[in-house]
Formats: C-alpha cells, structure tokens, sequence
C-alpha cells in the first residue's frame, strides 16, 4: 500500500500527538508522587513508593475515562466546561481509589470509612491540575476559558 503525502503526515501527527500526551501523563505521575512525598516529608521516600504505582494505575484509568471517553463522547469544546468536569471526575476517581486500596487493606471501619475516602481527592486534584499544567505547556494552549 502506497501511502501519500497526506496520509503519511496525518499518520506522523497521530503518533506525535500519542507520544506528546504519554508525556503529559507520565511528568503529571512522576511530578504527583514527588509532591505527595513531599508533602510527607518524613516519609518521603516511602510516600513516594507508595504514591508512585497508585498514580500510574489509578491516574491512568482516570485519565483514560475522562480524556477519551467522556470528553471525545460529549464533544466538550470549552476548556473550562473540560476543567469542571474532569475537577469532578477526578475526585470520584480519587475517592474509588482510596476505597479500594482501603479494602485491599483491610483497614475499612464505620468511623474511618469518610476520612479516608476524602484523604482520596487531594492526590487525585493534584495529578489533575498538574496534567492540565503539562498539558498547556506541552500543547501550548494559552488561555482556560474558550
């Protein structure tokens, strides 16, 4: 199959955008456990540890979810609608985490069950807004509300 100068260009452009966005999500991972072990700053190397795995399987299906399914799926134009939206998204993301990672641990209660579940927003907000940060730095996009 012989591929035009069309086909080859909207192919390379496909692969550079795949690659760029790859990168956005791996700085906002690296960068998320980093200010998480940061954050636990006697722990740091501990938090990070443990940060690091969580934000590359739990950011990445989230990211995955909102990028591709529902901001392609509603056809979202406005980068303020997609902030609102992923600002919320996130946090049920955030929040299923904790809850799963809490079963997984067995160290589920009535009384912890609401702290522990909301201790979930936070890393999940701050791996959004350093996605969207990558993002406008890495596919230049210069303002939030259009």
């Amino acid at each position: 199959m012989v591929y035009s100068s069309y086909q080859y260009c909207v192919n390379f452009l496909k692969i550079e955008v795949l690659s760029m966005y790859f990168l956005q999500k791996s700085l906002a991972t690296i960068f998320s456990a980093l200010i998480i072990g940061f954050v636990l700053f006697d722990y740091f190397f501990f938090a990070f540890l443990i940060s690091l795995p969580i934000f590359l399987i739990a950011g990445s299906i989230c990211s995955y979810i909102v990028d591709v399914y529902l901001l392609e799926k509603l056809k979202i134009s406005s980068l303020l609608q997609e902030y609102l939206l992923s600002i919320i998204v996130y946090a049920l993301g955030g929040i299923v985490t904790m809850f799963i990672f809490s079963i997984s641990q067995g160290s589920i209660s009535s009384s912890t069950i609401l702290p522990t579940l909301l201790i979930g927003i936070v890393p999940a907000l701050i791996y959004l807004h350093l996605s969207f940060l990558f993002k406008l730095v890495l596919f230049r996009k210069n303002t939030l509300i259009g």
